[in-house]
């Protein structure tokens, strides 16, 4: 199935695990749909799911979606769980969400900003970030517009290590989670921990240079190495 054609008097829509790219609606009809599971598709754009107003649950986890349109959502009052982990989204502007969310799933998606300014969501109890580009979290004006927010996953973003305890340390002291039940085993060897949760470990770009030149060097080396071993051995047989 590549295209959904959505029938108003469903009630409840699950059609994970398919190819669709597009969901067909009409603005001028009314949907009564209020659970809709598009998990594993391939949808880019989701303007069309605007009519669905009285949707509660919507499941867009592992998508292909790369931009949130401040239209889409606006007429869904009655919103309260939306899933769009595993996406390709890089900013994500908390505005265009509906104020009665609750749960917000933003996990494995390549997100280095989060534009929270203006933004109210007084009833966010879960904000999943697990996952992304983020390098630090602007936690006074996160908790400003969400004040109900109590879990807060954070793992494995490229925060220094310095930044990632500040951030866990302020967490604890709101008493918000920064992850979800038990972590299992120990962090890779290219992670850091900090208070149970994994880090990819941070690497200065300076260091990145320095250690590509002494690659390079490396290698040159070896190639004027290898070079003078042959001369040397065409040198002996030749002579």
């Amino acid at each position: 199935m590549t295209e959904l054609h959505m029938p108003t008097n469903l009630q409840t829509g699950e059609f994970q695990h398919n190819s669709i790219s597009k969901v067909l609606t009409d603005s001028n009809k009314l949907y009564e749909v209020t659970y809709l599971d598009l998990l594993y598709n391939s949808l880019e754009d989701i303007s069309n799911l605007t009519a669905l107003v009285h949707l509660k649950t919507l499941n867009l986890e592992g998508n292909r979606i790369g931009e949130l349109n401040a239209s889409t959502f606006a007429g869904m009052h009655n919103l309260s769980m939306l899933y769009l982990g595993r996406n390709h989204i890089h900013k994500v502007n908390f505005k265009v969400f509906p104020q009665g969310l609750t749960n917000l799933w933003l996990l494995r998606n390549m997100i280095t900003e989060l534009d929270i300014a203006g933004a109210s969501l007084p009833a966010l109890n879960v904000l999943d970030l697990e996952d992304n580009g983020l390098a630090t979290i602007d936690l006074p004006a996160l908790f400003a517009a969400c004040p109900a927010l109590r879990v807060l996953p954070i793992a494995l973003n490229p925060m220094q290590e310095g930044e990632a305890k500040r951030i866990v340390a302020e967490l604890n002291r709101q008493n918000v989670s920064h992850y979800f039940g038990q972590m299992d085993g120990g962090c890779d060897s290219d992670e850091f921990e900090v208070s149970n949760i994994c880090f990819p470990d941070y690497v200065f770009p300076g260091r990145s240079i320095w250690k590509a030149f002494v690659l390079l060097v490396l290698a040159v080396i070896l190639v004027a190495v290898f070079v003078g071993s042959v001369r040397w051995i065409w040198y002996q047989m030749r002579y």
